[in-house]
């Protein structure tokens, strides 16, 4: 029996277990059919509740374990960070390296290096949903020759691993 059916079937047993104009007994079967009803309830009730707990250590385990990942990932993230950086560093950057598994090169970028505290003007702020600078319209200027307070074009040389 559902939990609301249950409710309704206590309900119906007190309303027909007394007479509504004496207010005396007349189904005296129907208490103790209240009391197995009662005794449903509370077991139901109680079940449900065990499931909540359960459920809820489930949420609780799965924070932990997605805490634990986000930990992983970002330490995945730093080391392949640091071996990118220590090819770059030990590498001939004119030079493609290959074998069965992988291919390595070197493919030409530029970024703009903006200082800090960079007094950039207002035309290459863009607002999003925290205010900052516009990096492609600032290299943009630079590379048509406009100077940008602060701000300089760099040329890197990017690994690509496939």
């Amino acid at each position: 029996m559902k939990l609301y059916e249950i409710k309704y079937e206590i309900a119906h047993n007190l309303e027909n277990a007394f007479d509504p104009d004496t207010g005396e007994l007349i189904d005296p079967n129907a208490l103790e059919r209240i009391e197995l009803l009662e005794g449903d309830l509370t077991e139901k009730v109680c079940d449900i509740a065990c499931w909540i707990l359960d459920e809820e250590y489930e949420v609780e385990k799965h924070a932990k374990e997605e805490a634990k990942q986000k930990k992983k990932k970002l330490a995945a993230a730093r080391r392949v960070e640091s071996l990118k950086a220590y090819l770059i560093g030990a590498l001939d950057n004119d030079r493609k390296y290959t074998d069965s598994r992988v291919s390595v090169s070197f493919r030409k970028s530029e970024s703009v290096d903006v200082e800090q505290s960079a007094p950039i003007p207002d035309e290459f702020w863009t607002i999003h949903e925290e205010v900052k600078y516009d990096k492609l319209a600032i290299k943009r200027a630079l590379k048509s020759g406009m100077s940008v307070p602060g701000c300089q074009i760099v040329e890197k040389q990017n690994i690509q691993i496939k």
